[in-house]
């Protein structure tokens, strides 16, 4: 939400926002503190929203996304956080989010660069080369789906990810033993449950809606 929140002085009024992939709600308590009217996660698997705190749950819609589910509502804000990988037919998604969002109304992703540093590091052995993954992104490939659907002032900028020390060991790339290891020090010593926070090569893509209609 950091990086999000200062793109939200571009849009005219904070009416809806729409969470899609909205797993267990995280994002939707921040989105009220923002200001915005009204919130709505979506969010396909029953498992994820059963996890949602009580006070969220009934804000998640249980269905994928499309234009019938936001019949007469139009959002100021579409935001998808780590799930454009995971969808067969991105330009859908970004057609439809284009076609939903009120004039102005901005639409905020964050995707993998496959481009990112320590990806192309790792290469193959990245973890975001992942049987989950349909898609992978870079900033020009993005920004072209973007332009394609009609969004103009797009900004594209990295972000960090901030996780336990317990997650980073499990994306690591060690051999099981060194891992184990790690593990059981991390554990002994507590430092497994400490956050750190790292450009793993992840990005921040927020473009403008510029008009009615395309």
């Amino acid at each position: 939400m950091a990086a999000l929140s200062p793109h939200l002085v571009r849009l005219r009024r904070l009416t809806t926002a729409v969470d899609v992939g909205a797993g267990n709600g995280a994002l939707i308590p921040l989105l009220w503190g923002k200001g915005f009217s009204k919130v709505i996660g979506i969010e396909p698997s029953p498992a994820a929203i059963a996890a949602a705190p009580d006070t969220v749950r009934p804000h998640i819609l249980e269905t994928v996304f499309s234009a019938s589910v936001l019949a007469g509502v139009s959002p100021s804000l579409v935001c998808s956080f780590m799930t454009l990988e995971h969808l067969p037919d991105p330009k859908t998604f970004i057609d439809t989010t284009y076609d939903v969002l009120e004039e102005k109304g901005i639409v905020a992703v964050v995707v993998h660069n496959w481009q990112g540093f320590i990806n192309r590091l790792l290469k193959l052995r990245s973890p975001i080369i992942d049987i989950e993954h349909l898609q992978l992104f870079c900033p020009l490939a993005i920004e072209t789906l973007l332009k394609e659907a009609g969004f103009v002032n797009i900004s594209i900028n990295s972000v960090k990810n901030t996780y336990p020390l317990r997650y980073w060991l499990k994306l690591m790339p060690l051999p099981g033993t060194a891992k184990k290891t790690l593990g059981e020090w991390l554990k002994k010593t507590g430092m497994e449950r400490r956050f750190f926070s790292m450009n793993v090569g992840n990005i921040l893509v927020v473009a403008q809606k510029a008009k009615q209609g395309r």
